[in-house]
């Protein structure tokens, strides 16, 4: 019951901004993995935010090799599991 309304939250999006697939896609890895349950619901969209922005500069190849392949391939979940590792972590 409870990962389920983090993931309603991690659906929200800004009206006329949709999201990326492939951001979609690790965020939602990350709510069905477990990795949000220890979090409040009201700071899910702040994890939601840092996260995207940690791949983003810290993980570049994470978006690179999904938009390449269009697909979350085993060494790209590997990458991802250990990018979710460190940003837990550190946060």
């Amino acid at each position: 019951m409870a990962r389920g309304e983090r993931l309603t939250e991690l659906l929200k999006q800004v009206q006329y901004s949709p999201m990326p697939w492939y951001k979609e896609v690790v965020v939602l890895y990350a709510a069905v993995n477990g990795y949000l349950d220890i979090l409040p619901l009201e700071k899910i969209a702040e994890w939601e935010s840092g996260f995207l922005k940690y791949v983003e500069d810290m993980k570049p190849e994470i978006f690179s090799a999904m938009k390449e392949t269009g697909d979350l391939e085993e060494k790209t979940e590997d990458q991802l599991k250990k990018a979710l590792e460190e940003f837990t972590q550190n946060a």
